[in-house]
Parts: C-alpha cells; sequence; structure tokens
C-alpha cells in the first residue's frame, strides 16, 4: 500500500494510479478498509476517465461486494455499452466476456435466470479462451439447474 501511496503523492492526477490505491485497499492485510471511501474513489477517478474499464470492472465488483446487485449489474451494463460490439479487437472482446459473465453470475445469484442465460449465451459467442468457456459452461449449467 505504501508504494501506491508513494505514487499517487508523485503522480496524483494519475488514473492508474489512483485506481491501484483503491483496488489494494481492500486487498491489503491489516489494512483499515472503507468502502464508502473504496466507492468514493472510484467515483471521482470515474468522473475524470470514464473510459477506464478496469476501473469500471472494479467499481461493479465494489458494489456487489457491498451487496448493490442491481448497481452493480447497471455499471456492467455501461462497460457493454462503452465496448459495443462494432469496436471489434481483442480488448473489446475481453471487456464485454468479463462484464457479460460478472454480470451473469449476479442475475444468477439474484434469480432472474433468462437474462443471466443471455448474457452467457452472449459471453460464449465470444471465444475469448478456453478456460473462461468451461466457466461460461458450469455457469449456464448451475443456472440451467435452477430453471428446473
Amino acid at each position: 500500500m505504501a508504494a501506491y501511496r508513494e505514487a499517487l503523492k508523485h503522480f496524483p492526477n494519475d488514473a492508474l494510479a489512483w485506481e491501484a490505491v483503491a483496488w489494494a485497499a481492500h486487498l491489503a492485510p491489516g489494512e483499515r478498509h472503507s468502502p464508502k471511501a473504496e466507492r468514493k474513489a472510484y467515483d471521482e477517478l470515474l468522473k475524470r476517465e470514464p473510459g477506464f474499464l478496469r476501473a469500471r470492472l472494479h467499481r461493479a465488483q465494489l458494489l456487489w461486494r457491498m451487496s448493490e446487485d442491481r448497481a452493480a449489474a447497471a455499471e456492467l451494463g455501461s462497460v457493454l455499452e462503452v465496448f459495443a460490439p462494432a469496436s471489434a479487437g481483442v480488448e473489446t472482446a475481453r471487456a464485454r466476456f468479463i462484464a457479460l459473465l460478472f454480470r451473469a453470475l449476479i442475475l444468477l445469484d439474484t434469480h432472474q435466470f433468462g437474462a443471466a442465460l443471455a448474457d452467457l449465451w452472449e459471453a460464449a459467442q465470444l471465444r475469448v479462451s478456453r478456460e473462461l468457456e468451461r466457466l461460461v459452461r458450469f455457469a449456464t449449467g448451475s443456472c440451467m439447474l435452477q430453471v428446473g
């Protein structure tokens, strides 16, 4: 944490430094952590850098950890809007895959099985990596078991 804070001191306008401090704060053992402070850091960062993908994904994860499932799903929806299928490329496909998979897991957890299956189907079409495709199949199977 000290190294991240030091980087922030030297580069106070650097989006990557802000995001690193926010993310590392909840991971560091013994670090006094405040989800409200972490959320505020992401909110400020995203005001300055609205297209910062990693910050958006981490903010969605934070919202999910705070049991704000709808807000997390909405954040992931905004990621999917920014990284629309029309803007082709490997990074776009990866960003969409992560957002779709994470949102599908949130939807599965909140018993919105139809929407979860739709997201899983779209994620499966992206074929990002063999390992992650296994995760999509597992989540799809879990969803189908819940539906009956």
